[in-house]
């Protein structure tokens, strides 16, 4: 090997990305000489470290779904960064000379927490020249070789086709997925099959036309905003708090939204981020798992225990509210509690977790303005001050976490596995992961304007046309112009022309045998499993790419499932034992 030939390649400079990148060249910066280092980053676009998800030029009334004192791309182990970083609000309050208690409950524009991140990036990229050669590419990695003498990357612009890599760190989110569904569902005049970017995208929609909307998550609500305010509409605050919406006359005349449940996601607000729940139940259920080493499904094993959670964090919050004494221990304690809170308190209704997870919301109301009284009853509980339904919502962000240990072993069969992925996860981030109050007060105001209309909501069927679309529920239909698929894909398939798919990478990565739509094999570490079962050890997986055994990957978490900081490591010590480099360690 040359002397000037370590290359270590990043593929996929989102969040993810950029925090791998933070961690490489914070262990290089102990080395006494990295003239022989070359780092190679590679994005599909010129948004090295925010990624499209925050894109700093997108529209300012995308928002974030949680407060910015969550947000902080400073690295949460020992070893320090290159420069200080401060976290999203510190950054905030002295960018924009805010106090910091104000910005720290504020919810930010996506496009912003994209600036922080690129300005962060920016200068760590700076300071890191100063030793270190490192180079971007604009490009999409479409297959990785594998040689003796290290991986080669085949790019869209055959940018690097000479060179060998000995370290790899893949960060490509979603963008697999997102390239496999546009493959697998062609665009066509009237489909629209992924909505990102949402001005380019979108643009084929004609003012005054008819939109069929599949989703009622959060993407299905930034493409709403986008065909709306967007299209130079006017929400207006009225007396009341809540929004009157002007039109524009350029938004469409009809958006139908819908699911396969009807049931749109749960809004979050200043009270649910106060709550800190804590597993009583799931966590001892879990420790018992591990220890055992026993084999367990979802639904059987795993799904009674954090309904239990979610009821305790119910009724611990109910008690408080009444003043009722309860310190939460097994099981037949906390039966025996609720059975004497309610002999003292006959007019309170018993409380089951199927009515979050399952609720009923057609039962009596007209399907046209169901989603609208489901969002009413959450604004109308999240504006009180305490709120045994808001704690119980609340409870999945400290059970995923509890959950993790279990899914990143395999004791959890396989078949319960997908059935998580496919049922349970959209399930539990419908509830715990919602928007900010102010977006859904916005779809509101669209439907009372009669733009958003809820008459399909609950699993219709679609018909494609000579002029469209038609939907079908029962005995109503309604033609339209167009179709947005307005959801995030989170598999692809094995048939897609995408890097895990490529010619040469079928040695490197595998999948479950009985899918179509892929899940990629990988260790705790991320390292891929090959289809006969080796482990390729100089190459990471980081975030999405990872889900088959590490679940719940927030992309701006730098410590959740983190798998770039020993991937940092281990190339810096390979550094060493290959040019004979000297570390140098703090005390």
């Amino acid at each position: 090997m040359e002397f000037a030939d370590f290359h270590i390649g990043i593929i996929g400079l989102g969040p993810k990305g950029f925090y791998g990148f933070e961690r490489l060249v914070a262990e290089l910066d102990r080395c006494d000489n990295c003239s022989a280092i070359t780092i190679h980053m590679f994005n599909e676009t010129e948004n090295f470290a925010s990624g499209w998800i925050y894109d700093p030029n997108q529209p300012e009334y995308l928002l974030m779904n949680y407060p910015n004192k969550y947000i902080s791309c400073s690295p949460s182990n020992a070893l320090q960064p290159l420069i200080p970083i401060q976290s999203f609000s510190d950054w905030l309050s002295s960018t924009y000379n805010l106090p910091k208690e104000q910005v720290d409950s504020q919810v930010a524009p996506r496009a912003v927490v994209g600036r922080y991140l690129q300005y962060y990036f920016e200068r760590i990229l700076s300071a890191a020249r100063i030793k270190i050669n490192i180079q971007l590419h604009t490009t999409c990695v479409t297959d990785i070789l594998k040689e003796t003498e290290g991986y080669k990357l085949l790019t869209e612009n055959t940018c690097c086709r000479d060179i060998h890599f000995q370290s790899l760190l893949i960060t490509t989110g979603h963008s697999p997925a997102i390239q496999s569904c546009k493959q697998q569902k062609k665009e066509s005049q009237c489909y629209i099959p992924f909505v990102y970017p949402l001005c380019e995208n979108l643009n084929p929609i004609p003012p005054q036309s008819t939109v069929l909307c599949k989703g009622m998550g959060l993407t299905a609500i930034d493409a709403i905003l986008e065909l709306t305010e967007g299209r130079r509409g006017v929400f207006k605050k009225n007396t009341s708090g809540a929004f009157d919406y002007l039109k524009s006359g350029h938004e469409p005349a009809l958006i139908i939204a819908y699911s396969r449940s009807g049931i749109p996601i749960v809004p979050r607000g200043d009270q649910a981020d106060m709550l800190n729940s804590t597993s009583h139940f799931l966590k001892n259920k879990i420790d018992s798992i591990l220890n055992s080493h026993t084999r367990v499904d979802f639904e059987r094993d795993i799904l009674p225990w954090i309904k239990l959670d979610i009821e305790s964090a119910y009724y611990q919050m109910l008690f408080k509210m009444y003043g009722f004494e309860y310190t939460p221990s097994d099981v037949a304690h906390f039966n025996t509690a609720k059975t004497d809170f309610h002999r003292l308190n006959l007019a309170i209704a018993p409380f089951k977790a199927d009515e979050l997870l399952y609720p009923d919301a057609h039962t009596n109301l007209d399907y046209a303005n169901s989603p609208e009284n489901y969002w009413n009853f959450w604004i109308e509980e999240l504006n009180h001050a305490q709120s045994p339904w808001v704690a119980a919502a609340s409870a999945w962000r400290s059970l995923s976490k509890e959950f993790n240990r279990l899914y990143q072993t395999a004791l959890l069969t396989s078949k319960s596995r997908k059935r998580f992925q496919d049922t349970y996860f959209g399930l539990f981030n419908r509830i715990a992961y919602g928007p900010p109050i102010e977006n859904i007060k916005k779809m509101l105001a669209l439907h009372q304007a009669g733009i958003l209309n809820f008459s399909f909501a609950r699993h219709p069927s679609t018909v494609f046309t000579k002029r469209g679309w038609t939907v079908i529920l029962n005995d109503r239909k309604q033609d339209a112009d167009f179709m947005i698929d307005a959801r995030i894909p989170r598999k692809f398939s094995k048939s897609s022309a995408i890097l895990f798919n490529g010619n040469s990478t079928t040695s490197l990565f595998s999948s479950p045998q009985e899918q179509d739509w892929i899940n990629l094999h990988c260790t705790i570490e991320g390292h891929p499993i090959s289809s006969t079962g080796a482990i390729e050890k100089n190459i990471v997986l980081y975030g999405t790419p990872t889900e088959h055994i590490l679940f719940d990957n927030d992309s701006l978490s730098r410590a959740h499932n983190d798998t770039s900081s020993a991937w940092a490591r281990n190339t810096v010590k390979n550094v060493q034992e290959i040019k004979n480099y000297n570390l140098t360690y703090e005390s």
